[in-house]
């Protein structure tokens, strides 16, 4: 049997058998609800109109201005009005500091020192610092001429409108965070489904039914069913995964997430496929030279720093997606599956630097698909010590 049959029926046989699996399903499904769950907990218990903590201050003696304005700027910083409690001395402010029922958080003593009960709770809210500098301002700013009335006013008035010039933070805080999940997801899924690729080939090989195997179909048609099958049942399984997950998000989320949200999950849909045919063939010739599984990360290396080095040049273009170095990391076919990720959700690439990259990538595939197929033909029947490289690339060629 050759051609397009046998791959069918090896990729047939693949996503059979791995769907079939309960340790499959079980693992699916269940990290699938805890997504969904880690995706609606927020939602659900979260309170977004929790109302902020009452800030309760003392000041030793009449205040002054500066004193008193200080006090209003450490509660307008933290959304509260604050209460202000006068003291007559420094007694009387610690006692108020310990009092069991409703405790001063922080006592002003003019002069001399900002006095608090515990350092834990205060240094926790940001209340000293706030407080300290406020009370530098204030004093360096003193008027002498103004009533404290006047002063407070000048602080509660409504702060200045900000407006943007760049665009909506919101929006491009959803494609940084489109741009570094859609990455991560590609870097990683990349390495866990070339990791059954290889370990399918040493079980195969272990067991020897790879020699049942190529009695009846080519050795090319069987790596290339097996690259099929297993790549259809990773999107089936991240589809499955992630989808749900991604759905409630975007429900709940609606205002995080950016115009266009549709074509960016699509651009990191093509380019897991075609990131999948370039590192899973490479990552399939690589497990054909061993017979065990401790032997496969060494072979597994060079594939392996090649990928690691792709996904960290990828947060480096962050910041320059459109940069010379963003559009040659985009076009080269062992970073393009990671780097256009990130330029699609941040930059803006053209249609003729996605066509290069596309382009490269395809062609790029197709060597390492002919380069995997000569060197899984003369490594897949050898059973034992390590095969060298060279040896299965003579070994193929026959």
């Amino acid at each position: 049997m050759t051609g397009w049959s046998a791959v069918r029926l090896i990729a047939a046989r693949e996503i059979t058998q791995r769907l079939r699996s309960r340790i499959f399903q079980v693992i699916t499904l269940v990290v699938s609800a805890l997504l969904v769950v880690g995706v609606l907990l927020p939602a659900l218990f979260g309170d977004d109109e929790a109302e902020p903590e009452p800030l309760r201050l003392g000041v030793v003696g009449e205040p002054d201005a500066g004193t008193l304005a200080a006090l209003y700027v450490v509660g307008f910083q933290r959304g509260v009005e604050p209460d202000i409690e006068v003291l007559e001395d420094r007694a009387a402010a610690e006692a108020a500091l310990l009092s069991a029922e409703a405790p001063l958080d922080a006592v002003v003593v003019p002069g001399e020192a900002i006095v608090v009960g515990s350092l834990d709770p205060i240094t926790s809210g940001g209340v000293l610092g706030a407080l300290q500098e406020s009370l530098r301002l204030t004093a360096a700013l003193a008027d002498s001429d103004r009533t404290v009335e006047e002063l407070v006013a000048d602080l509660t008035t409504p702060p200045l409108p900000i407006e943007e010039l760049v665009g909506d933070s919101t929006e491009r805080l959803g494609r940084f965070l489109l741009a570094n999940i859609g990455a991560g997801f590609v870097y990683a899924t990349l390495l866990m489904y070339g990791s059954w690729i290889v370990s399918g080939i040493i079980e195969e090989k272990g067991s020897r039914v790879v020699e049942i195997l190529l009695s009846k179909v080519r050795a090319r048609d069987l790596l290339v069913g097996k690259l099929l099958g297993i790549g259809a049942v990773g999107l089936l399984q991240t589809l499955v995964i992630f989808g749900p997950a991604v759905g409630a998000g975007i429900a709940l989320n609606s205002e995080v997430i950016p115009a266009g949200a549709g074509l960016q999950l699509a651009n990191i849909a093509l380019w897991w496929v075609l990131g999948f045919a370039f590192y899973a063939t490479l990552m399939a010739g690589a497990g054909s030279l061993v017979s065990r599984p401790e032997e496969a990360q060494v072979v597994l290396t060079p594939v392996t720093v090649i990928l690691v080095v792709a996904f960290a040049f990828s947060f480096g273009i962050m910041n320059e997606p459109d940069g010379l170095a963003a559009t040659v990391g985009g076009i080269l076919p062992f970073s393009a599956p990671i780097v256009m990720i990130v330029r699609g959700a941040l930059g803006q690439p053209t249609v003729v630097d996605y066509v290069l990259a596309v382009t490269a990538t395809l062609i790029a595939a197709f060597g390492s698909a002919l380069l995997a197929a000569r060197i899984y033909r003369g490594g897949i029947l050898r059973v034992g010590s390590r095969v060298r490289l060279a040896d299965a690339w003579r070994g193929g060629g026959r």
